[in-house]
């Protein structure tokens, strides 16, 4: 079994970067994971943990970051 999963989404509105894309480990946890968010170098990563839509005023991450997270909470990134 592989030690990361991963989950690419959506690109950008205007499709000019590459899909950002988030790794966790493998094995599920009870309360809380480790994401890993990658995307383009240089680039700004925006993500919401309630599942909307990520616009300009959402919390913001390098490529490369991680972030905690419960396990209930739906993350999208853009």
């Amino acid at each position: 079994m592989s030690a990361v999963g991963s989950a690419t989404l959506g690109a950008d509105a205007a499709g000019t970067a590459p899909t950002p894309s988030i790794a966790r480990p493998s094995a599920a946890s009870a309360t809380q994971q480790t994401l890993t968010i990658t995307g383009a170098v240089g680039t700004t990563l925006r993500y919401t943990t309630d599942g909307t839509v990520p616009s300009e005023s959402s919390s913001s991450i390098a490529s490369g970051g991680t972030l905690t997270v419960d396990r209930a909470q739906v993350v999208q990134v853009r």
